[in-house]
């Protein structure tokens, strides 16, 4: 159970010094926010709700005819059957062999007062094993409407209760991806995280535990 700092308890000075630091530590703001942080976190793909998300996804992506990057940084689309054959032709490897994902997550207070964390990129990749560079797999861009719809309405069914999902939206949210064992964050603000991983992650734990706590409650 994670303790959250008690407004009761937490001196006015405190909670100003530390929203200072936070600004301080945030990237520039865009006109009408006070405050904005980005992170990239990495996360194995295993036999939980990631593993799921791929599986529906790429069937969603046939079914569908819809296009998709291999990169963030791609300037093509292609269908998921080109993709495939590219990645048997180059790697050896299937869209579903991909074993990790970047989840890139955008937090922000605007000027009314108000804390939003979002999800802007998801990048499937392959990673062959230690110190090898990782295979792009596929691109996810929360931003387009069709992902956007897609992740507010597939999900995992309950196990107890078949008639009840948790949508994958859900399951990509900070907490929840970020407090995983093997999760890393290996960006903060645009910044390569080189060192002190654990630590780093821990404190923007706590860093994001206190801003909603005190945007939110």
């Amino acid at each position: 159970m994670t303790l959250l700092p008690s407004r009761a308890n937490t001196p006015i000075g405190l909670c100003g010094l530390l929203l200072a630091v936070l600004l301080a530590g945030g990237t520039r703001p865009a006109h009408g926010q006070l405050w904005l942080q980005t992170a990239r976190v990495v996360t194995p793909v295993q036999q939980g709700p990631l593993r799921v998300m791929l599986d529906s996804l790429t069937s969603v992506l046939e079914r569908r005819g819809l296009e998709v990057r291999r990169s963030p940084e791609g300037d093509t689309t292609m269908p998921v059957s080109a993709l495939r054959n590219r990645l048997i032709e180059e790697q050896g490897i299937g869209v579903n062999s991909a074993n990790y994902a970047f989840v890139d997550y955008r937090f922000a207070i605007g000027n009314e007062g108000t804390f939003e964390q979002q999800v802007t990129n998801v990048h499937f990749v392959f990673r062959p094993g230690p110190n090898q560079s990782d295979v792009s797999v596929l691109s996810l861009d929360t931003q387009a409407d069709w992902v956007r719809s897609f992740l507010r309405e597939k999900g995992m069914v309950l196990p107890t209760n078949e008639a009840a999902f948790i949508p994958f939206r859900r399951h990509l949210e900070f907490p929840e991806v970020v407090r995983q064992d093997q999760t890393q964050i290996v960006e903060i603000g645009g910044q390569t995280v080189r060192e002190g991983f654990q630590e780093r992650k821990e404190a923007l734990i706590r860093k994001m535990e206190w801003l909603a706590y005190e945007y939110l409650s």
